[in-house]
């Protein structure tokens, strides 16, 4: 005879009906959509008054393209996906499950998050923080916090393409490292010595979810933004170009965030 408490729990249980996969895809989608459109309708003013006059706003030649080097410097590092075998400086990688840790490739800005006219697209060269660090010189760390999940996509809007471009990369990385990936680009910001007129510095941070860098890099007169947002052990890079003012990329940053929230428990 089954037991009492198991017959209880089965005959309260024996006609509830359980949403599919779909179901809670669709409802996820619809909480971003809802925590998304929260954040956007109070960045809008200054996102839109940097898309509106990107022509404005454009620097008279663009920050180096990949292989055009303005000083010698070691190949570009990229912090995006570790390698799978875990070492003593590589968390092994992170499993994603559940319905509040969405793949990295479901945390990517949309057209829509960004702004009218904007549509996705493949590429877009070596935009990120490591390859700046790289172009002028600065020192790796010695043992580097390394991703365990990434994912990247640009937007461009208008023609030519490569006028009005977006980047971004999601990563995720294991418990704690993406705090400490962070702390990493400070300290190697802080003791970077360019040659000539060039630098890089922390222009401003935490601004957007739990921690934001915004890093300014000038390559003698061609200057450049790299955003850094973090949410729990997510972390976003965005690139904009042409440059973007300040109150604009914080905006945007602030939206890169709140997307992050449907990846990670920390929001």
């Amino acid at each position: 005879m089954p037991d009492q408490l198991f017959q209880k729990l089965f005959d309260d249980t024996a006609g509830t009906s359980w949403q599919s996969a779909g179901d809670l895809r669709a409802r996820a989608h619809r909480r971003r959509r809802t925590r998304v459109a929260l954040v956007a309708a109070a960045a809008a003013v200054t996102i839109a008054g940097a898309t509106g006059t990107v022509a404005a706003a454009r620097l008279d030649s663009a920050p180096p393209d990949p292989g055009v080097s303005p000083t010698v410097a070691p190949a570009p590092q990229s912090p995006t996906v570790a390698p799978a075998s875990p070492s003593p400086t590589t968390a092994p990688p992170a499993t994603v499950s559940g319905g509040d840790r969405a793949p990295v490739s479901e945390l990517l800005l949309r057209p829509e998050d960004v702004g009218p006219g904007y549509r996705t697209a493949s590429g877009g060269g070596d935009w990120t923080f490591e390859f700046s660090a790289s172009m002028l010189g600065c020192r790796s760390a010695p043992r580097p916090v390394m991703a365990v999940e990434g994912a990247d996509r640009s937007l461009l809007r208008g023609a030519p393409e490569a006028d009005d471009r977006l980047s971004e990369a999601v990563s995720r990385y294991g418990p704690g490292d993406a705090s400490r990936y962070l702390a990493e680009v400070r300290a190697r910001v802080a003791a970077c010595e360019p040659v000539g007129t060039q630098t890089i510095s922390i222009a401003d941070r935490d601004f957007a979810g739990e921690e934001a860098l915004l890093v300014t890099v000038d390559y003698g007169g061609q200057v450049t933004h790299h955003v850094l947002v973090r949410q729990g052990d997510l972390l976003a890079e965005l690139f904009v170009k042409p440059a973007w003012d300040r109150a604009a990329l914080r905006g945007l940053a602030r939206v890169a965030a709140a997307i992050l929230c449907d990846g990670t428990p920390a929001c």
